[in-house]
């Protein structure tokens, strides 16, 4: 879960790695659409973004929940 995360947030790699605008990541879309206005940040479609971004990990997380958690345990239950 938590490489899951930590690989869906990577912002820097694609950055370096990609060239063509059309395929990149979220996250630097993100950023582009961040610096893309000339009177100020949009935060309609840039919070619209960050939602829409957010979902594939919450819905890895809620499918992996019980795993997850039950790595915080001291003890397991059988």
């Amino acid at each position: 879960m938590i490489q899951f995360v930590y690989v869906w947030n990577m912002y820097l790699w694609p950055v370096l790695i990609i060239r063509s605008e059309r395929l990149q990541v979220v996250q630097v879309g993100l950023g582009s659409l961040q610096n893309a206005g000339d009177t100020g940040i949009a935060y309609g479609p840039l919070m619209m973004g960050a939602v829409l971004a957010s979902i594939p990990p919450l819905l890895v997380f809620i499918l992996l929940q019980k795993q997850f958690m039950s790595g915080f345990q001291i003890t397991r239950d059988k």
